[in-house]
């Protein structure tokens, strides 16, 4: 059984949502559904305390007046199902394709990757998904040791060891990402990938010559240090998880920290960013 509490707000402050997201994660929340005003959050029922998740939320009530919470009990979820029902395969530039496993396609895409979601995010039908999954179909990748920071359902580390990435390094702070994210990798038969509970800051290797992180704006900016420290010279990072008008703030951070804008992209509100890292000397 589950949880779920629905945050419905009005604040046109483009931070509250990565805020209040945050602050369910703090709490244990497994899932969450974005929409305008409105985030979803899943947690399971033994480990629910609402008195807890009131009082986190407690600085969003005095900050907006419409703020509200409603909570119901869920049953667990036939994941399969619910995909089938909601969430058609996604196409990205005709070049990949991503499907659940009872979708039955001819090989006509280049990348056909199998993605089963549960709750981890990453299916392709985000908009920030499908921006890193674009940005890194133009990227060379070939040979090359990639980090995927906040990897979710590994699908950007799936089609990066399709495209012949050397070594990826996947990492994720939540567990059922991370065992999401290896059932997904033995479903797309992919033997390059190092998988690893916790964030980037856990990470010891360094020398990556690409990072891709599709996280929220906080975690961006926070890790950015940490990107510039895992990156060879002249690599590359993507990332994405931002709104459009939340670019400007990365990129001065991104600036700040050796990274040199490329090019920017944008679909439905949301933006993505591709910097290549500048010489320290």
């Amino acid at each position: 059984m589950f949880i779920k509490a629905s945050i419905q707000f009005r604040s046109d402050d483009s931070s509250f949502p990565d805020r209040i997201i945050a602050a369910l994660s703090f709490i244990g929340c497994e899932g969450i559904e974005e929409s305008a005003h409105k985030i979803d959050g899943w947690f399971r029922a033994e480990a629910f305390s609402e008195k807890t998740l009131r009082e986190v939320l407690s600085p969003f009530f005095r900050e907006d007046s419409f703020f509200r919470i409603e909570i119901e009990s869920v049953p667990e979820v036939n994941w399969n199902a619910e995909w089938e029902k909601n969430f058609p395969p996604v196409v990205i530039n005709q070049d990949c394709r991503i499907r659940a496993p009872f979708h039955s396609f001819p090989a006509t895409c280049a990348y056909d990757i199998i993605i089963e979601p549960k709750m981890a995010f990453g299916t392709g039908h985000h908009a920030t998904t499908y921006l890193m999954l674009e940005e890194l179909l133009k990227t060379e990748v070939t040979g090359r040791k990639i980090l995927d920071a906040g990897t979710g359902t590994g699908v950007l580390s799936v089609l990066a060891s399709m495209r012949g990435a050397s070594l990826v390094i996947a990492c994720d702070i939540d567990k059922h990402a991370v065992d999401n994210a290896a059932e997904n990798f033995r479903r797309n038969k992919i033997s390059n990938v190092m998988l690893i509970h916790g964030s980037v800051k856990e990470i010891s290797e360094t020398g990556f010559d690409g990072i891709l992180a599709n996280i929220n704006k906080n975690v961006l900016l926070s890790e950015m240090p940490h990107y510039t420290h895992h990156m060879k010279e002249g690599g590359f990072l993507l990332c994405s998880g931002f709104f459009r008008e939340d670019a400007d703030e990365i990129i001065k951070i991104a600036e700040n920290n050796f990274l040199e804008l490329r090019h920017m992209s944008a679909r439905e509100g949301w933006a993505a960013l591709n910097f290549r890292k500048k010489s320290q000397i």
